[in-house]
């Protein structure tokens, strides 16, 4: 028996070390939380559950950024220990505003976890402001998705 995450013998894993990868994996989380928020709306999900799909897919990117997901190449160039660095030089900040000590994000795969929250509530925070004016949204959603998109690329690369 086969893991279902692993793909057949002879297929070509994504890698991320193809910047294109990278975005397409950030770009379906955007996706995958624009699409919870909203049949969470029409539901009238409680945002506890809400926040919890969003902890629970944030660890699921985050497993892949570390290399874990067996659905991926290991990466020569954007490995998991750069990947972590990267957000560590970025998020100090991030750590402040949302009150988190260091200590509790000193382990990598806490701390990248923690960085696709953020990224989440970036998304989050998007797909509110573009909601005020709906009207906008056809003309302005992708451009700005596209732009959150290549932020967290750079954040991750290091390209910042």
């Amino acid at each position: 028996m086969t893991d279902k995450t692993t793909p057949p013998q002879g297929t070509v894993r994504p890698c991320l070390d193809d910047p294109m990868v990278i975005r397409d994996l950030l770009r379906a989380h955007a996706m995958a939380v624009s699409q919870r928020l909203a049949e969470a709306s029409h539901k009238n999900v409680p945002r506890d559950e809400v926040i919890m799909a969003d902890r629970r897919a944030s660890a699921f990117i985050a497993s892949t950024l570390l290399g874990l997901n067996p659905a991926y190449e290991k990466a020569q160039v954007n490995t998991p220990k750069k990947i972590e660095t990267n957000l560590r030089k970025v998020l100090t900040d991030d750590l402040k505003q949302y009150e988190i000590d260091e200590k509790e994000v000193k382990e990598a795969s806490v701390f990248v976890q923690f960085s696709m929250f953020v990224f989440t509530n970036h998304i989050h925070e998007l797909i509110n402001d573009l909601k005020k004016n709906p009207e906008n949204i056809e003309a302005e959603g992708a451009q700005r998705l596209a732009a959150l998109i290549d932020c967290w690329y750079e954040r991750i690369a290091g390209t910042l």
